[in-house]
C-alpha cells in the first residue's frame, strides 16, 4: 500500500513512517501549501493520505478542506468529512445536534461580555462551567473555569472573549472527569 501523510509543516513523522514501513507499506510525507501541491498528490495516486491538518489556509483564497479535496478526487482518506469536522469545532453546534438525536448533554448557553447583566438573566443556575466554543486540547480551561457567582462569570467570558474574539460556551457543572470522543454512525448505529 502506497500512503502519503499530508501536512502544511515540516513536522517530525518518522515513526510514523517507520511504523507504516515495519507493515510492509511505501510511506512517504507530502508537506501541502497550495492546490499545486495537492494535485501533485492526485497525480501520484497513493492508496490512502493521512490527514495531519483538516484545511490548507491560503492568503486571499478560499481554505481549502483537505477531506472534501480527497474525496472530491477520489483519494481514500484517514479523518472525518467536511460535514463531520463542522461539529469537531463548534461545541454548541454538536452539543444541539447531540440533543437532537436524543443524546444527554449538559445544558448549556453561549455568552458574550455584558450579555446576561445579572444573576437572574442567566438561564442555569451555579454552579456553571465556561470554555471556549470552537477551541480543543484544553486551551482557555483553568481554574477560572469552575464559576460560582456572577463576578467570576463575568470575568471568565470576557477574558475568554477576549482571546477567541467569539461567544464562549457555559455549561452547567457537571461533577466529573472530561472525555473527548469520536462519535462513529454505520447505517443507524452510533458507537461511542
Amino acid at each position: 500500500m502506497n500512503i502519503e501523510i499530508i501536512s502544511t509543516d515540516t513536522g517530525t513523522y518518522d515513526a510514523i513512517i517507520k511504523s507504516i514501513q515495519v507493515m510492509g507499506h511505501e510511506a512517504r510525507v507530502s508537506i501541502c501549501l497550495n492546490k499545486s501541491n495537492l494535485q501533485d498528490v492526485v497525480q501520484r495516486k497513493p492508496d490512502l493520505v493521512i490527514l495531519s491538518k483538516k484545511n490548507i489556509f491560503i492568503e486571499n483564497e478560499e481554505n481549502i478542506c483537505l477531506s472534501e479535496y480527497f474525496e472530491t478526487n477520489n483519494i481514500n482518506f484517514s479523518g472525518s468529512s467536511k460535514e463531520a469536522l463542522k461539529y469537531d469545532s463548534d461545541k454548541a453546534l454538536t452539543k444541539s445536534y447531540l440533543k437532537e438525536q436524543g443524546h444527554n448533554t449538559a445544558n448549556y448557553f453561549t455568552a458574550t461580555p455584558g450579555e446576561y447583566i445579572n444573576d437572574n438573566k442567566i438561564p442555569i443556575r451555579y454552579p456553571l462551567f465556561i470554555k471556549p466554543n470552537s477551541s480543543a486540547y484544553g486551551n482557555g480551561i483553568d481554574d477560572l473555569s469552575y464559576v460560582t457567582n456572577y463576578l467570576q462569570f463575568e470575568s471568565k467570558v470576557l477574558s475568554l472573549y477576549t482571546t477567541y474574539n467569539e461567544p464562549v460556551l457555559v455549561e452547567e457543572y457537571l461533577e466529573s472527569q472530561e472525555f473527548t470522543v469520536a462519535l462513529i454512525k454505520t447505517k443507524k448505529v452510533i458507537y461511542w
